[in-house]
């Protein structure tokens, strides 16, 4: 499954990555929106969409200006609960996440695009390709700005 992480924290987006490619997945970094909008025209399964990945204006009103049409979305950010509501609404996002958030949870939101939310995978706990599971304590902190 090919995920963009459009975050624009260097040490957040590749601690997701590492983490999402530890589980199994093909995780890209998005760190701007035009970006975001090159990986997408490259193809992508999910988006993992940080509403602060750009300083001049929430990444939500700049996907909706563009006229794109994003794949299955999880908005996540430190913001309140009412302005991620708006955001999801307007890029039509399947969820969201309040910062800070757990890996797992991240990964626990992909499961669910990827499966249609129909049934459980097991959890990212497993021995792959010789490499030790994923730290299970590691969390996705707010960042400044957000």
């Amino acid at each position: 499954m090919k995920v963009i992480i459009a975050e624009n924290d260097v040490e957040m987006s590749d601690m997701i990555q590492s983490y999402l490619s530890s589980c199994g997945y093909d995780a890209m970094i998005a760190e701007s929106s035009e970006r975001l909008f090159a990986l997408l025209d490259e193809g992508a399964d999910a988006v993992l969409l940080d509403i602060g990945l750009d300083e001049e204006q929430e990444a939500d009103i700049t996907v909706v200006q563009s006229g794109r049409k994003l794949p299955p979305t999880i908005i996540f950010s430190a913001w309140n609960e009412a302005r991620l509501q708006l955001a999801v609404q307007r890029v039509g996002a399947v969820a969201f996440l309040a910062k800070p958030c757990s890996l797992e949870e991240v990964e626990e939101g992909l499961r669910k695009i990827k499966t249609g939310g129909l049934s459980e995978l097991p959890e990212c706990d497993r021995k792959e390709e010789g490499r030790e599971p994923p730290s299970r304590t590691r969390t996705v902190r707010p960042t400044l700005g957000d």
